[in-house]
């Protein structure tokens, strides 16, 4: 999710629970919501929202016990020879006190 730092989303421990990984899980939740503007025929820039989660089999009912994080920002994408390199400020809107307001993310790969 944009605006968190890279492997920082993981789920709550279950109640009860002393099986638990607070570093993540193997099951993954995750959508995003984007609105792209046409700036040029190779740049675009796009608003954003992500909301997802991770979690494990120790958690019986995911979607009972997981508190989603979302984020939302700013993105521009440049298109070059089929690759897409792309650079965007997420602002994390579930982010505990004391953690950053917001996160650079730079990534470059296939374009869709």
């Amino acid at each position: 999710v944009r605006g968190y730092e890279d492997y920082e989303i993981y789920p709550d421990p279950p109640e009860g629970s002393r099986d638990y990984n607070p570093y993540g899980g193997n099951k993954v939740f995750f959508a995003n919501l984007e609105y792209r503007i046409p700036v040029s025929q190779q740049l675009t820039a796009a608003l954003f929202f992500d909301i997802g989660q991770v979690w494990d089999e120790s958690v019986p009912n995911p979607f009972s016990q997981i508190k989603m994080k979302k984020g939302l920002g700013v993105e521009a994408r440049l298109n070059m020879f089929g690759m897409l390199a792309r650079l965007g400020w997420g602002y994390g809107l579930d982010r505990l006190s004391g953690e950053p307001a917001g996160k650079f993310h730079f990534t470059v790969g296939p374009g869709f």
